[in-house]
């Protein structure tokens, strides 16, 4: 609520009818004049945070993100996700066969195709992490069908590489293969970092885990643990092979590949 008030210290009954009804009119104007001015800045803001968060998750959860409350600021909380890895197979060697602009171009192409398809399963990207891809679902906006679109996700961004491939080799270019695993389990996700610098992130053994199976998934391989399993809706044709011993665990984990 806003208030206008005229006085006249000189003179008594100095303001008539007519002055009255522009004053109401004025503050008639003035009212609409600050409410657009506040519905274009929660519009600029609006527009900024989703520019941000774009770079992350998928447009349509960015533009949920974005119209909340508090936008920008993302809860931290313990919650099941899915955590996706994906990371090219001999990738070092490669390199060293490579001129800088090569890596980079290489990298470049095939990061765009690969967060394209995270984005179209609804998932969220965590980090880059040298040519690894970590990946989210359920964090910070679940979805019942998680896992599905997790693995869906794994499953186009296999068939997108073998168009890249095709376009690579045509060109005389380098061709890759990618090893995939994908986990479920309870995280800590929120904010992470220092005061200078903060980002979206999960950390918890769920993460670990699916980091140490993607080491141990051959050249175009999709595995998947026993809880990520349990949690599809729609199981895949899988292929049940040996448990894995990974690093920082105690007990060998059951495994699945993906048939394709």
């Amino acid at each position: 609520m806003g208030i206008l008030y005229v006085d006249n210290l000189t003179a008594t009954h100095s303001f008539a009818d007519e002055d009255l009804e522009f004053l109401i009119a004025f503050g008639g104007l003035t009212a609409v004049a600050i409410e657009n001015s506040q519905l274009s800045e929660r519009i600029r803001r609006e527009a900024l945070v989703r520019s941000n968060f774009e770079r992350y998750f998928s447009p349509n959860i960015a533009q949920v993100i974005s119209q909340q409350q508090d936008a920008g600021r993302l809860p931290s909380e313990k919650r099941p996700v899915v955590v996706f890895f994906s990371d090219i197979r001999g990738f070092t060697p490669m390199s060293e066969t490579m001129s800088p602009d090569e890596i980079a171009k290489l990298l470049t192409e095939y990061f765009t195709e690969m967060v394209d398809k995270v984005f179209e399963h609804g998932g969220t990207l965590d980090k880059f992490m040298g040519d690894a891809i970590m990946a989210l679902w359920g964090a910070p906006i679940a979805h019942a069908d998680d896992a599905d679109r997790a693995v869906e996700c794994a499953l186009a961004q296999l068939t997108e590489l073998e168009k890249l491939n095709t376009k690579w080799k045509r060109e005389g270019r380098t061709e890759v293969q990618i090893g995939i695993a994908i986990n479920f389990g309870e995280v800590f996700a929120g904010n992470i970092g220092s005061d200078r610098r903060l980002e979206y992130t999960v950390i918890g053994d769920a993460v670990n885990t699916a980091y140490r199976l993607c080491g141990k998934a051959g050249p175009n391989e999709i595995l998947i643990s026993e809880p990520f399993y349990q949690q599809l809706k729609k199981k895949p044709p899988v292929e049940t092979l040996e448990s894995i011993q990974v690093k920082g665990k105690t007990k060998k984990i059951p495994v699945y590949r993906v048939k394709r």
